[in-house]
């Protein structure tokens, strides 16, 4: 199907231009039959005030009238953007040997007929532009329609990356949420899983390509006599408690790539990749001295009247041997030291080849 039989029937309209009224309505009887509306004009005025409101296929001008001839409108009509792309056939009894026919094309005609006109051949070249024309009416409804296409499939296109995009920001927004713990706003236990596991098997590597060249540490806290200070301040102080531990650890440990994580009730867990032993426990140590500067009251404490952590330190050179559970076994049994030692203090459990 047809642009233009898809789109609204476009009627073509020819415009025929000639002083005398008898011309006029003998070209009217012979273009009733063809496709087209016709519009008559009996000077040059009244031709230029019809283009100017009507898009014609087709003019058929007469040379010969008074005031304004043929060829000083046909010069006027190419000289207007809006008229310029009509095309012009002269209807004249001037005969084709005569200079004025080369003045005609140059004015913009496309073509002559000689009066009196011959109908068969009137039609013949009348249907030509006809034809012309509604291709050109084809081609500007199908430009008309791939241009609405392709704004439409723009429109679409950034509907969809902004739908993209929002899609990738919830995603993340989901997995900050999955890996945080409510409470602390810390990462939670699963984050530190996933973590461990990752760092761990990164550390296997780079040990396995150069042997001794990265140690993983750990560090595992818990808060000093903490069942103790909730039965004192209650379960919402104790909430603040944590929460004001994490925020100084996350602040204290300061390397993009370490983790904080919570390990579970009082207790939190640091990840510290390429780091060896003597500079977790300087880390350790750092952070038992942040946590005491705090200065948060804790009246029942059996160690200071504020409070305070202990911390156990592991650290490793990933192996053939080695496991990650096995740093954290480590860690745990240095933090029960700890503990057991008199609590607010650090002890460390090395496992790495340059160290005992």
């Amino acid at each position: 199907m047809s642009a233009t039989t898809m789109e609204e029937k476009i009627t073509a309209k020819i415009l025929v231009v000639d002083d005398r009224v008898e011309n006029l309505f003998a070209m009217e009887r012979i273009l009733a039959q063809v496709d087209c509306e016709v519009y008559k004009a009996r000077s040059g005025n009244e031709a230029l005030s019809l283009t100017l409101r009507n898009d014609f296929a087709l003019i058929l001008l007469d040379v010969n009238m008074p005031e304004m001839d043929g060829f000083e409108l046909a010069e006027l009509l190419q000289g207007n953007d809006l008229t310029c792309h009509i095309p012009i056939i002269f209807v004249t009894a001037i005969n084709k040997e005569d200079r004025s026919v080369f003045k005609g094309y140059v004015s913009g005609a496309v073509d002559y007929l000689l009066k009196p006109v011959d109908t068969d051949i009137l039609l013949s070249k009348v249907k030509v532009f006809l034809d012309l024309n509604r291709k050109k009416i084809e081609l500007e409804a199908t430009k008309a329609r791939l241009d609405r296409e392709i704004e439409q499939r723009k429109a679409k296109e950034a509907e969809l990356l902004h739908s993209k995009l929002m899609l990738e920001e919830f995603v993340v927004r989901l997995k900050q949420a999955s890996d945080t713990d409510g409470l602390t706003l810390v990462a939670n236990r699963r984050c530190f899983d996933e973590t461990l596991d990752k760092e761990y098997l990164r550390a296997k590597r780079s040990n396995y390509l150069s042997p001794g060249a990265s140690s993983l540490s750990l560090i595992l806290l818990d808060v000093d006599y903490f069942k103790k200070f909730n039965d004192r301040y209650g379960h919402l102080e104790g909430d603040h408690c944590l929460q004001q531990v994490a925020k100084t650890l996350a602040e204290a440990v300061g390397r993009p790539g370490d983790l904080v994580a919570r390990y579970g009730g009082e207790e939190f867990v640091i990840v510290l990749p390429e780091t060896p032993g003597k500079d977790a426990l300087a880390v350790a140590e750092r952070l038992r001295l942040a946590i005491e500067s705090l200065g948060m009251p804790h009246e029942r404490s059996d160690v200071r009247p504020y409070v305070t952590i202990s911390l156990g330190v592991a650290a490793i050179l990933p192996s053939e041997e080695t496991s990650a559970r096995s740093l954290i076994e480590a860690a745990d049994q240095a933090l029960y030291l700890a503990k057991s030692g008199g609590r607010n203090r650090v002890h460390a459990s090395f496992k790495e080849t340059a160290e005992s």
